[in-house]
């Protein structure tokens, strides 16, 4: 495979399109056997499948595990007969496929998806590693999907699932993970117009909603902090006004004088005495930084400060 690179065409010029390449997946996979100083199917089963339990995948199919497998079949006839097709190993471009596994153990894979926390043991990438296989990092023009790190990311309804498809002579898959519900689906089929996405489309339009409400904990009656009244009204700065209001059981920061205040409003979640951590959706606002309210001492607020900036209280 690596002496044939040099006839390899290029179709099109870096950075300019995204398109699938199989041939460049195998050579990040002989990267990883380059930099390890291990066979890439080694590394894989020591450094991941090992740790993970999958003691019934591989990416090297022995001789005697050849008997597990499901038998792949041809696409249906018009006359309804369908081929059996045989076992294929692609050897050469291992690193872009070549895994064999079942339900039980790619669903421990899946499950690494869903966890943070440093690498370790069965964790073996870190949160934050992970997090960044699944953002987007090629966008296509229709701003429905796009890709990550090896995984396809993609909208469903509401939902930004993530996963990849495989497909060998007589076998598809699709594995859908939805990480902010911690909900997947994996589907695997054995003959080549087996249709794994339109199974998955369906469980996750059907079935995903009702787990993810039997799993969701009860909804918390909201607890509003008399002392937080002490905070409520209208603050003038040089560039412009704001209002803390209670919303929803929640201290709430708005600009009122916004088209429309409901898209930029921010939560106060508490994080100190008279101190609140600014949480929202707006990127453009303080997203993560502290507001401290200052009172004299009768207790009325005499200065809002957020990071350095300063607005105060109208009277």
């Amino acid at each position: 495979m690596i002496d044939g690179l040099a006839g390899q065409e290029t179709i099109l010029a870096p950075e300019t399109q995204w398109k699938y390449s199989n041939l460049a997946l195998t050579l990040a996979g002989e990267t990883v056997a380059a930099v390890s100083g291990q066979r890439y199917t080694d590394y894989i089963h020591k450094q991941i499948l090992g740790p993970l339990g999958m003691t019934s995948t591989t990416v090297a199919l022995p001789e005697n595990h050849q008997s597990r497998l499901a038998v792949g079949y041809g696409r249906r006839m018009p006359d309804g007969t369908r081929s059996i097709r045989p076992y294929v190993d692609i050897d050469g471009i291992t690193p872009a496929g070549n895994l064999t596994s079942n339900v039980e153990d790619f669903a421990r894979f899946v499950s690494l998806q869903f966890r943070d926390g440093p690498r370790r043991g069965v964790q073996v990438l870190k949160g934050s590693t992970l997090r960044e296989m699944h953002r987007i990092h090629w966008l296509e023009p229709s701003w429905r999907r796009g890709w990550g790190l090896g995984f396809h990311v993609w909208r469903l309804g509401e939902r930004t699932l993530v996963g990849h498809g495989g497909s060998l002579p007589g076998h598809r898959t699709q594995t859908y993970i939805c990480p902010a519900e911690k909900i997947a689906v994996l589907v695997m089929t054995n003959a080549d117009d087996g249709e794994p996405a339109f199974y998955g489309d369906q469980a996750f339009q059907l079935i995903a909603p009702v787990i993810a409400k039997a799993a969701a904990p009860p909804p918390k009656t909201p607890r509003v902090d008399p002392v937080w009244q002490r905070y409520v009204g209208k603050y003038r700065s040089v560039n412009g006004d704001s209002e803390v209001l209670i919303l929803n059981g929640e201290l709430t920061l708005i600009t009122p004088t916004d088209l429309d205040p409901r898209t930029t409003m921010l939560k106060l979640v508490p994080d100190g005495e008279h101190t609140f951590r600014i949480q929202g959706d707006n990127g453009y606002a303080a997203l993560g930084e502290m507001a401290r309210f200052e009172l004299d001492p009768d207790g009325r607020v005499t200065r809002l400060t957020v990071g350095a900036t300063f607005t105060y209280p109208l009277r």
